[in-house]
């Protein structure tokens, strides 16, 4: 007949199996990541990289932790368009991570993330949020001094080709 040996389970398990490195729940002031280890929750939230699984109620369920979609730094849910920041080499727009900002709208850095905004509404691109920062315009304005128009100005006249 085997002895059983009792094993401590891993640090933060309140239960665990096997190997006792695989946790099944955990004590409190942890969360359960990847379903199978516990880390300091901070501040009741899931570490940077996860998102806390909610059911349809909008309450917590068992005090679990998943992956932040692969484009994601941080996020509020699993899904690609829940990111609340970005790796490096992306720019956050609407929840998403991108490679670049779309059209009608321009990239920014606020306090280490580049985040898209949107151009003045006559612009169709833009290097900032200001009138007179168009790149290019709305189809019916004129580009002139990176501003739009809907006329020319006294002196000026259309240039249709470009």
């Amino acid at each position: 007949i085997e002895n059983q040996v009792i094993k401590e389970c891993a640090n933060g398990c309140k239960s665990c199996t096997g190997a006792a490195d695989l946790c099944l729940s955990c004590k409190d002031g942890f969360e359960l990541i990847d379903n199978s280890r516990c880390v300091p929750m901070i501040e009741k939230d899931c570490p940077r990289g996860y998102t806390s699984v909610q059911n349809p109620n909008g309450e917590s369920v068992q005090k679990s932790c998943n992956p932040c979609h692969d484009d994601c730094k941080s996020c509020i849910g699993a899904s690609k368009d829940n990111c609340t920041s970005c790796p490096d080499s992306k720019i956050l727009y609407g929840g998403a991570c991108l490679s670049m900002c779309p059209s009608t709208t321009y990239m920014i850095d606020i306090s280490g993330q580049k985040q898209c905004q949107s151009c003045s509404s006559s612009c169709l691109s833009c290097t900032g949020p200001s009138v007179d920062e168009c790149a290019s315009c709305r189809q019916g304005l004129y580009l002139h001094i990176n501003a739009c128009l809907s006329t020319c100005p006294d002196g000026f006249t259309a240039d249709n080709a470009s």
